[in-house]
């Protein structure tokens, strides 16, 4: 008769501790959920969505409107300053000292930042601003409009400014920002150490993303259930969670199998 190395029923013991664990803390959850539910059940909601239903959202657009403007002019003077330095000092550069280029190079994750947290930022905002003042201020919604475009523009030129100052510094690199496959081949142009610190970026941000999204996605279950928002944040919340995950698990089957 076989018999199964003592290691081996350390871990299957180690293993069926965690399960009973991860149980007992959701079955917890699931009673102070009903705990909280119940409490819940007896606030007056109507009087709640009638509430908000009502409040004037003219100042509430017209604030967010102004908080846009004000993140974009920061971050674009900002991210804009920074590599303009970044480039004045790329021009002393004698072509040898590796320490005074790394510090050229670390100075260009500020503009990087920028662009992609601005360009976030951006389209939430100006989908906010719609909500709040497309059915009682036109001519509000017609400067949240420029005021997005600015935005845009303003991204697009700093990444492209940023990419191309950082292709002057390591030729090497390839790729255009502007063109369809520019990640593909910004990626193929890496060296092994940089391709690996891309892969472990990426892996860390898929993780953070996934707990970001059953975060959401038991906010927006509450909301719905007590503020009646509807189906479609959670469809959208899971829409994402779903590719996400799907996409994850198809790139590691390719990487496994040598497939491209």
């Amino acid at each position: 008769m076989r018999r199964i190395p003592k290691m081996n029923q350390t871990k299957n013991k180690s293993s069926v501790r965690r399960i009973i664990v991860f149980s007992v803390i959701c079955f917890s959850l699931f009673l102070i959920g009903s705990l909280a539910g119940g409490a819940a059940a007896k606030m007056d909601w109507d009087s709640i969505r009638k509430t908000l239903s009502e409040t004037d959202h003219q100042p509430i657009g017209i604030g967010i409107l102004i908080a846009h403007i004000l993140i974009l002019v920061i971050g674009l003077l900002w991210g804009f300053l920074t590599l303009h330095r970044a480039a004045a000092d790329a021009a002393k550069w004698d072509g040898e000292d590796e320490d005074f280029i790394n510090r050229i190079e670390s100075k260009l994750y500020i503009p990087i930042g920028c662009t992609n947290i601005l360009m976030i930022l951006n389209f939430v905002l100006f989908s906010c601003e719609t909500a709040y003042l497309m059915a009682e201020n036109k001519p509000s919604v017609m400067i949240a409009i420029a005021v997005m475009l600015t935005g845009l523009i303003g991204s697009v030129v700093m990444n492209t400014k940023t990419v191309n100052l950082e292709k002057d510094l390591n030729p090497e690199k390839k790729g255009d920002p502007l063109e369809k496959d520019f990640q593909k081949k910004w990626l193929a142009s890496l060296d092994e150490a940089e391709q690996k610190t891309a892969y472990q970026a990426g892996f860390e941000a898929f993780k953070i993303g996934s707990n970001a999204c059953m975060v959401l996605w038991i906010l927006l279950t509450v909301t719905q259930i007590f503020l009646q928002t509807g189906v479609l944040p959670v469809l959208s919340v899971g829409a994402v969670w779903l590719v996400m995950q799907i996409v994850y698990l198809k790139a590691v089957y390719k990487l496994e199998h040598g497939k491209k």
